[in-house]
């Protein structure tokens, strides 16, 4: 073993020594709380109150606990779901609360009183849910399976559900999206997991995972105050709950539809409007019990197709893409101790890019592959005072990006003054195979009356290792750029295979202590070891079938060691925990992505860039060479970029099942790994340059040195700078009365340095600032920074069995800058930005969407639901993205709009 996954191993045994004297708190990746006071109705604390927890989401039956000394109980492990809850005494009537809901990481406030009364004798209330979470010093968005399969939908994953929470940023442009920004930093800083197992590409920290929406029990989104159990982000967790058996036996068939009879046109004065000729979804599910109460199983199955061409292009030319998509997972409880789950998933797809009027169909790719997903977990009750989890499991990526003509000999072209493609493709052919494993063991306690108050306590070892393995090629080994027509550039590039690995091992410890029974201290401490080298891997031939040879591998390429402090406090303004006033600290360091350092991999692609030489008729101008053995470096002193963030909100219950809650954040991000050429030297260059008959002098760069002496790589630079600030408001509201409701408002202020372009990403750990032309004029609001944003998702049951629901994302205008090109360096062509981001502002944009549906209830308990899904109800044509470089033809045109306005017919038959 390792010598640190011996010293994480010697502390997590030391630190859990100490906690052997303590009712369970369990991990609450796919699992939430509840917990409370009961008193009699003079207000006095009632000890030994029985206290039982039923759901079907829960295997093995209730849940059973006694209240103590102090007349609290605690339930920390249960399944997410509805409940009921009965409190039972001798001579007190019993009472049962029903329709109690239980949220994925939310602990939540369910006092009661219980009155004198005779044997037999029972109380039910019904809708007067809590809502708050009463100990935990942060908040999350929790998207649960009664809204999930009601607001109107995409079918095309669940990345439109994640878009509808606080603080979110995406893509507009692609409803595909798999970038997000959480809370302002970058789009490779979040963890994505799959019932608390990570399943983010080690490569990048990106989707990778398209699971079947029906899979989905509910969706949680982490941001503010995480507890010490979760690391590897600056911005947040997203992580999906998966749905389990029962013991009744229930299943599904569902189709959705749409086609160019419900597309709608927001380009009419367009040869070619955005055309989808067909989208086709078929879903099958059959879950219940192989055992009652002792080995529960579901299964599923999603078969998708589908066909679109965007604005602009023949829809006669547009590619075809489909997917299917197994999943399955059992539940277990052996004896009255040990119960677990075993999930099983892949995605098999075949996805062509979307061919535009800059990307024609011949110039595009074929994204194919499957990723399969294994998640284990085992639990086990030892005593009545302990909670003992083991988990783990990951994703398997096997992706290849091939040109979608099938042609692999033909060099592809772009023009570089009109942006347009041609030929075939100029991207890299690769073929991608990323492992992402992890392994986690926790051990929950609850320890009265040590110090003050109670201590639940948690302590946790966890190792995870990710490693992605890339072949590439050029098409005919070169890619050739034009200049309005003419030969400009072009690159020649060799067969290559990168690798990289990333080994992190991590303890922890927490505490959520009640000091008294109103105030609550999350204090957590977790110290994390990674460690990035790059395996020996074979040399392949550009068909990436044929060994030709070995490149050796380098180890310990990057070593971090960090300590992550995490301070929090939740305190109740009343005794019942309706009002909440939370305030949290805590420190983040970023995931560290074999994307940060594999350009120096021994088996990295070696290319160089000539300029055209109209004297000789070829291109014998060498501007660039990138050889990871010359050119590639790291600095070997590297530290870890972290951000520090800071909150304070309140929380208040409004009503039965309502709750709101405000909170203001803070983030400042320090150590930033960024780029920076040690090898190259640059001299200042002033030019002049007019726009709109405004001009203007920039100091540009122009490396003076020859291009084999750059020595390009990642290293901590101090003349970065980050801010963001934001102010959340929130309301929630659970199914009840007939309406539910996830709404936010956010204002927020989101700057640093990036690039000029409008999209959804901005720079991360990186070599972005390598080049000095890159930083001119770079600092500004970040390309995602909508000082506005409202969202909201709500359903409506309507009488006659009818429904309507709305999700709605509005965001004011996005930032962005003007750039130039610089021609005549001898470095090559260089893009400056001649007006930083915030100089030009999109417009705003308002999406949104309906949903009307009617259920039609059968015999035997059957239904079947039809349904009309409209997004873009208004037919919005908000331009998304324009063209930024003022030196192009094509400056100041619009390049992406919204899409138009689409509906999906659906019918879903349940038993």
């Amino acid at each position: 073993m390792p010598s640190y996954l011996r010293c994480c191993a010697l502390c997590l045994l030391s630190v859990g020594s100490l906690l052997a004297a303590a009712v369970p708190a369990a991990a609450q990746a796919s699992t939430g709380g509840l917990r409370g006071t009961v008193r009699d109705d003079s207000g006095g604390v009632l000890i030994g109150v029985t206290v039982e927890a039923s759901s079907p989401a829960r295997i093995g039956g209730a849940a059973v606990g006694v209240t103590d000394s102090a007349g609290l109980y605690r339930f920390d492990n249960l399944p997410i779901g509805t409940y009921t809850v009965s409190f039972s005494l001798q001579g007190f009537t019993t009472l049962k609360r029903e329709g109690i809901r239980v949220e994925v990481g939310r602990s939540l406030e369910l006092s009661a009183v219980l009155t004198v009364g005779a044997v037999g004798e029972s109380v039910t209330v019904t809708g007067d849910a809590p809502v708050v979470d009463t100990v935990h010093s942060g908040y999350t968005s929790n998207f649960n399976q009664q809204l999930l399969e009601n607001v109107p939908s995409t079918r095309t994953s669940w990345f439109d559900a994640v878009t509808a929470a606080p603080a979110v940023r995406s893509d507009p442009v692609s409803a595909n999206s798999a970038t997000f920004l959480l809370y302002g930093s970058s789009g490779d800083q979040n963890s994505y997991q799959n019932d608390g197992v990570e399943v983010a590409a080690p490569s990048g920290g990106t989707v990778w995972s398209f699971p079947n929406p029906d899979t989905i029990q509910e969706i949680q989104v982490v941001g503010v105050g995480a507890s010490a159990e979760f690391s590897g982000f600056q911005g947040g967790v997203v992580n999906i709950v998966t749905k389990s058996g029962s013991n009744a036996v229930k299943g599904s068939a569902s189709y959705f539809y749409g086609g160019d009879q419900l597309t709608g046109n927001n380009t009419p004065d367009e040869e070619f409007a955005y055309n989808i000729d067909y989208q086709r979804d078929a879903t099958f599910s059959l879950g219940g019990p192989i055992r009652k109460d002792r080995l529960w199983a579901i299964g599923m199955l999603e078969l998708t197709s589908n066909r679109s061409s965007d604005i602009g292009v023949d829809p006669e030319s547009a590619p075809r893409n489909y997917n299917y998509k197994p999943f399955g997972k059992v539940t277990f409880k052996f004896g009255q101790h040990d119960f677990g789950e075993v999930q099983y998933s892949d995605e098999y797809f075949n996805l062509p890019e979307s061919p535009d009027i800059e990307n024609p169909v011949e110039t595009i790719q074929d994204e194919n592959g499957r990723n399969p997903i294994i998640v284990a977990r085992w639990n086990r009750v030892i005593g009545s005072r302990t909670f003992f989890e083991v988990k783990g499991g990951g994703i398997y990526i096997r992706d290849h990006f091939d040109p979608h003509s099938g042609d692999f000999t033909t060099p592809g072209r772009t023009d570089s003054g009109t942006g347009i493609a041609s030929v075939n493709t100029s991207s890299t052919i690769t073929k991608q195979t990323q492992n992402q494993t992890s392994i986690s063991a926790t051990l929950s306690h609850v320890k009265d009356h040590f110090v003050s108050g109670s201590h639940e306590l948690k302590t946790g070892f966890q190792y995870s290792s990710g490693t992605n393995l890339v072949n590439g090629a050029l098409a005919g080994g070169a890619s050739y750029s034009d200049f309005n027509g003419e030969p400009d550039r072009a690159t020649f590039r060799e067969t290559s295979a990168t690798i990289g690995r990333v080994k992190t091992a991590g303890i922890f410890v927490q505490d959520n202590w009640t000091i008294v029974p109103r105030l609550t201290l999350n204090l957590g401490l977790r110290f994390d070891r990674s460690v990035g080298d790059i395996p020996e891997t074979d040399k392949l031939d550009s068909s990436f079938t044929d060994k030709l040879g070995t490149y050796p591998g380098i180890s310990d390429v990057i070593t971090y060691d960090n300590w992550s402090p995490r301070v929090g406090a939740a305190f109740k303004l009343d005794d019942a925990g309706k009002t909440v006033v939370k305030t949290s600290y805590g420190r983040y360091f970023a995931r560290l992505n074999t994307g940060l350092f594999t350009s120096i991999a021994p088996g990295g692609a070696v290319s160089s860039t000539y300029g055209y030489n109209p004297a000789t008729g070829e291109y014998d101008i060498l501007q660039s060479t990138t050889n990871p053995k010359l050119t590639a470096t790291i600095d070997p002193g590297l530290e870890n970029e972290l951000v520090d963030q800071f909150f304070i909100g309140i929380e208040r219950q409004l009503l039965p099942d309502l709750g709101v809650n405000a909170s203001f954040i803070v983030k400042r991000e320090r150590n930033f790994i960024r780029g920076r050429d040690f090898g190259s030297a640059y001299v200042p260059r002033d030019i002049t340059e007019t726009f709109a008959d405004v001009s203007q002098t920039l100091t540009i760069f122009n490396r003076i040195s020859p291009a084999g002496d750059a020595r390009i790589g990642p290293t901590n630079r101090d003349d970065f700078r980050q801010k963001y600030n934001s102010l959340v408001l929130q309301a929630y509201k659970r199914l009840s009365n007939r309406w539910q409701l996830q709404g936010s408002y956010q204002w927020e202020v989101s700057e640093g340095f990036s690039t000029a372009s409008v999209s959804s990403s901005q720079s991360g750990p990186g070599t972005f600032g390598a080049d000095p032309n890159q930083l001119v004029n770079a600092y500004g609001r970040f390309p995602t920074d909508s000082t506005h944003s409202f969202r909201v998702s709500s359903t409506v049951e309507l009488p006659w069995n009818l429904s309507f629901a709305v999700r709605e994302v509005f965001e004011s205008g996005r930032p962005y800058g003007r750039t130039i090109t610089v021609r005549g360096l001898s470095q090559g062509n260089a893009t400056v930005i001649a007006q930083p981001r915030g100089s030009f502002e999109l417009p705003s944009r308002n999406d949104l969407g309906i949903r009307v549906g009617r259920d039609v209830p059968m015999p035997a308990g059957r239904l079947l639901r039809l349904s009309l899904d409209v997004q873009n109800l208004f037919n919005n044509a908000t331009p998304l993205s324009v063209a930024i470089n003022s030196s192009q033809s094509t400056y100041g045109q619009t390049t992406n709009i919204s899409l138009p306005r689409r509906a999906l017919l659906g019918i879903r038959f349940s038993f």
